[in-house]
C-alpha cells in the first residue's frame, strides 16, 4: 500500500496492490479500442528505440568492452522482453473489441446501388 499525502494542495490517498483503476481492465489496459491502438504504437515504438540502444551500444562494444554498457544491454533486454508480452496482450484486446467485419467470398463487395421503385418517375433525359 502507498499512502499519498499533499496537505498544501489538500491531496490524500492511498492505492492498494491490486487495485483496479476504473476503465482498465485486470492487466490494466483501456477498454477503448482507440486508446488501446495508441497504447500499441507507443509500446511498439519504446521497443524500437531499445533495440536501437542496443544496437549502438554493441558498436561501442565491438571496440572496448565496458560493464556499463553490457549491464545496459541485458536491462534493456528485459525491458523489450516484458513489452513484447505486453503488445501481446494488446492485440488481443484489440481482435476482442473489434466488431467483425462481413467478407466478400471473392474479397470483392459491390457498391449499394438503389432500387427503382414503381412510383418514381424516371431521371430527367431519359424518356423511354
Amino acid at each position: 500500500m502507498v499512502e499519498i499525502h499533499i496537505p498544501k494542495l489538500g491531496i490524500h490517498g492511498r492505492l492498494e496492490p491490486g487495485a483496479r483503476v476504473d476503465g482498465l481492465d485486470e492487466d490494466g489496459l483501456p477498454e477503448d479500442l482507440q486508446l488501446l491502438k495508441a497504447l500499441e504504437a507507443q509500446e511498439k515504438k519504446a521497443v524500437e528505440k531499445l533495440e536501437d540502444s542496443n544496437r549502438q551500444l554493441d558498436g561501442f562494444l565491438a571496440e572496448e568492452e565496458d560493464a556499463d554498457f553490457r549491464e545496459a544491454i541485458e536491462e534493456n533486454l528485459t525491458v523489450i522482453e516484458r513489452k513484447l508480452l505486453r503488445l501481446e496482450k494488446i492485440a488481443v484486446k484489440i481482435l476482442e473489441l473489434t466488431p467483425p467485419q462481413p467478407e466478400a467470398a471473392s474479397g470483392y463487395v459491390a457498391p449499394a446501388v438503389p432500387t427503382p421503385t414503381a412510383e418514381a418517375p424516371p431521371p430527367a433525359g431519359l424518356d423511354l
